[in-house]
């Protein structure tokens, strides 16, 4: 059962400072910027419109926790952990999740543009009506991933392998792979999605 919290600032310092893990808990329409909170574990907490621009939290542990129309934007989650996790409505531009591990974890709309997600490893996630442009998936592995309604408009998969991965209701518009376009290989796009991509490997379709 939920715990409505207060001191939402209080409560975070303490818990990443002390290492101890907080659970349970409830954070409605409170604040906390640009705060150290490297290390923070949180199982079965919910933060709803809650803000929480340019704070650290590397290497934090999130279990079974959602953040809800929530402002991320600048947030740092560097070898973050995240599990059955949700983050939806959330506007996180510029928010720097490179080297996470995401399972069972999804992303429902919002902004995440110029987010990194470079070496990531994302295991059965789903990723809904996001905006995502220009974002980087740069060497990041996705497992049993679901991608619908993304814009991924210029986002970088370069070394990323997005075999098996249905991208045919996503935005994939210039975005960016290496020389060879490996990173395509056996993903499964639309047919006005191949010509465009077609264009970018110098085919010219009469």
């Amino acid at each position: 059962m939920e715990h409505q919290a207060q001191c939402l600032e209080g409560l975070l310092r303490r818990a990443a400072a002390q290492e101890e893990k907080l659970s349970g808990l409830l954070f409605t329409e409170q604040s906390i910027r640009d705060a150290d909170l490297t290390g923070l574990d949180l199982e079965r907490v919910r933060f709803v419109r809650c803000v929480l621009t340019g704070c650290r939290m590397e290497k934090g542990s999130f279990s079974e926790c959602s953040f809800e129309q929530c402002e991320l934007t600048g947030c740092r989650f560097e070898n973050g952990y995240f599990r059955n996790t949700s983050l939806s409505g959330c506007r996180a531009d510029g928010a720097d999740l490179r080297r996470c591990t995401l399972r069972e974890s999804g992303i429902e709309g919002g902004s995440w543009r110029y987010a990194n997600f470079a070496n990531t490893l994302w295991d059965s996630c789903t990723i809904r009506n996001a905006s995502m442009r220009e974002v980087s998936f740069a060497e990041s592995k996705l497992k049993n991933c679901t991608l619908k309604g993304v814009d991924l408009g210029r986002a970088d998969f370069f070394k990323t392998p997005l075999k098996g991965i249905d991208l045919t209701e996503c935005n994939i518009e210039g975005i960016l792979v290496g020389d060879r376009f490996s990173e395509l290989r056996g993903a499964k796009v639309s047919a006005e999605q191949a010509v465009g991509l077609a264009a970018m490997l110098g085919v010219k379709i009469v």
